[in-house]
């Protein structure tokens, strides 16, 4: 018997298991299900290797259908041979798994907690209104789901306060706690020589402005882009990664966008793993995250925004979702979708240094006490252990 079993999509990448190496280090006996392959885009790729203090894992096979109606391959009979006390699922709460999940910890005297991302709260009204037919059959599949395995779920971790508001319309009002997506202070602070180094290497001489999240529409690099522009006049260079995987139509736009603009001598361009993150980041003076709000999307949390602040970088997001709640005076706050308000927040922070230093000073402080991965541990075991004392008090009694 193991105290945590840990079902979980995103542990497939190495970074995602950190938290479970804590909880180990605490003591728990937890292991981990990961997919032995997934598909990203066109691609099948498979799961990253161990890495030193990860937890035993267990690489299943993944059936790939709609997000919600994944099912690994010979699941059932792994917990049948473990016997968690606590099934930890880092997944979708309304979704097959956690049905089938919730049904064999009732059944056997198990507990199952599970950690969600969502945040896009709709109505079904409004999405029949505007004709939307298939986002609202979406919802309607989501609430059964979740009515389903409402009862033998006993607590879900939220990780911003729409999916608190969300999974309390859903019934679980009171089995939600609000928990971050904890980043690792030990790769992730203000490290002035590698700062030197790394700008250096990269050939940084003036003030930099960088953009390290993904290459989609919605995250807003193309307004970020179209900013710029309006600065050339100020000395500046623009830090981004090259994104080799990212080979769409949205990136052929933006590098158009920036030849257009005559930018391509203050672009610098590089490749890096998570581990080498630290340096790029720490070679930046501003980090951007323009994300703009969709029908289907808008932030859940901005777990850039944080290792930027981590990292004593001045942090400029616009207020898409999660991200002012996350940044809270860790950083600038605009207007999403606005581009004078980006340029004006840009102008300002390009030629103020010690505005640049003080906000610095609040984002290191905010990452440390409320963001870190040591916060996200804390919180997890104290709930843990809350239910497994209680689990052992009815027993006795």
């Amino acid at each position: 018997m193991v105290d945590i079993l840990v079902i979980s999509h995103s542990c497939f990448v190495s970074v995602n298991r950190l938290i479970y190496r804590k909880l180990a280090a605490l003591g728990w006996s937890v292991e981990i299900v990961i997919p032995k392959h997934m598909k990203f885009g066109n691609c099948i790729r498979t799961s990253e290797d161990d890495s030193p203090g990860d937890p035993k894992i267990h690489r299943l096979p993944l059936l790939e259908v709609h997000g919600r109606f994944r099912i690994y391959k010979g699941l059932l009979k792994l917990l049948n041979v473990l016997r968690p006390r606590i099934v930890f699922m880092d997944n979708d709460h309304a979704s097959l798994l956690a049905w089938m999940l919730g049904d064999w910890a009732r059944f056997h005297n198990s507990t199952l907690i599970v950690q969600t991302n969502d945040n896009l709260i709709k109505s079904l009204w409004t999405e029949i209104s505007q004709r939307r037919i298939t986002s609202a059959l979406g919802i309607l599949v989501i609430k059964l789901l979740s009515d389903l395995g409402n009862s033998n779920i006993r607590h879900i971790f939220a990780i911003n306060s729409d999916g608190v508001k969300l999974l309390s319309k859903m019934g679980y009002a009171e089995r939600v706690s609000l928990i971050p997506l904890g980043y690792d202070p030990n790769l992730f602070y203000s490290d002035h020589q590698t700062r030197l180094a790394t700008r250096e290497q990269l050939g940084l001489s003036k003030i930099t402005i960088a953009y390290f999240g993904r290459i989609i529409p919605e995250k807003g690099l193309h307004l970020l882009i179209q900013s710029l522009a309006q600065l050339k006049h100020l000395e500046w260079q623009f830090l981004l990664d090259n994104f080799k995987a990212y080979d769409n139509s949205y990136y052929e736009q933006l590098k158009i966008l920036i030849r257009e603009n005559n930018l391509e001598s203050r672009v610098v361009k590089f490749d890096a793993s998570h581990k080498e993150m630290p340096a790029y980041i720490n070679a930046a003076d501003i980090v951007v995250v323009p994300s703009l709000s969709t029908p289907n999307f808008k932030e859940q949390y901005g777990r850039v925004a944080v290792e930027a602040m981590a990292c004593g970088r001045l942090v400029i997001a616009s207020n898409s979702g999660a991200l002012p709640e996350v940044i809270g005076d860790g950083g600038v706050i605009i207007p999403e979708n606005n581009q004078s308000s980006l340029v004006n927040a840009l102008s300002q922070a390009l030629q103020d240094v010690e505005f640049r230093q003080n906000i610095a000073d609040l984002a290191v402080k905010r990452a440390i006490n409320h963001l870190s991965i040591h916060r996200q541990r804390d919180l997890m075991a104290q709930l843990f252990f809350q239910i497994l004392s209680l689990s052992t008090s009815n027993e006795l009694t």
